[in-house]
């Protein structure tokens, strides 16, 4: 089930925020990949645009700021003046941001850091009227394998409704992942994480894959009912690299 743009931009305001702030669960679900529209992602002021207008923004840090070469990661940008419909670069790389209706005075301005090849880039957001501020070096990518895995990872699916899932990883691979609170799969195989990247696909119809994105984030799907074909994000617990205890039993769901 896919989200509609207008619920997955509320989305990313209320559960990034959140997340961020917490540096835990929950997640907002990772969907802005699939929204599309056909404004300029470059942010260029319209056409027979004197000068520019507007507000003047800046750019005082970006939370996190290293990710995935890959791209995918949600990014929190704190500032000053940031308008709706504002675009933001990395490194050059075009992408949308997304302001927060509860913040008036434009201090938040979220983004999807898009692929790069790994280094330390400047971040840029430009106003719609063509005013821009820019953060030399502000986000550095690097590449999945570089980041630690292991842990307990829980977040949100996009099922209709902001179902709980997540996953444990020990010594690179994935062990057990659940949905919801009764449905868990505990991997007689553990899938290994390699290159950032995992999945598992059993005779019973359950699938997980994912994807980490960052030493704190990670996107995915998962089909384990009531995960029906479902898109998550997930957050790393800190402090769980080497406690959190397993769910479920070897190889099935298993009700709590």
């Amino acid at each position: 089930m896919r989200m509609s743009p207008t619920r997955h931009l509320n989305a990313v305001a209320r559960f990034a925020d959140r997340a961020l702030r917490l540096a835990l669960v929950p997640s907002f679900v990772l969907l802005a990949l699939a929204c599309n529209d056909s404004t300029d992602p470059t942010g260029a002021p319209p056409p027979g645009m004197a000068s520019p207008f507007g507000p003047r923004p800046s750019v005082a840090s970006v939370l996190p700021n290293i990710g995935s070469t890959g791209g995918a990661t949600p990014v929190k940008i704190v500032g000053a003046r940031f308008e709706g419909g504002a675009r933001v670069q990395f490194g050059g790389m075009p992408v949308r941001g997304f302001v927060d209706s509860r913040d008036p005075a434009g201090t938040i301005l979220y983004a999807i850091a898009p692929a790069h090849d790994a280094g330390t880039v400047d971040v840029v957001v430009i106003n719609p009227g063509g005013y821009a501020a820019s953060l030399l070096g502000g986000y550095t990518y690097a590449s999945p394998q570089s980041f630690d895995f292991n842990g307990d990872w829980t977040g949100f699916g996009n099922a209709g409704q902001d179902i709980p899932i997540g996953f444990t990883i020990r010594n690179n691979q994935v062990i057990s992942a659940f949905c919801d609170t009764y449905a868990t799969v505990t991997f007689a195989t553990p899938p290994s994480v390699i290159n950032g990247e995992f999945s598992y696909a059993g005779d019973d119809g359950v699938t997980v894959s994912g994807r980490i994105v960052s030493g704190t984030y990670a996107v995915g799907a998962m089909n384990l009912a009531p995960c029906t074909d479902t898109n998550w994000g997930a957050y790393r617990i800190e402090g769980t690299a080497a406690t959190a205890g397993l769910r479920g039993s070897r190889g099935a769901r298993s009700p709590h």
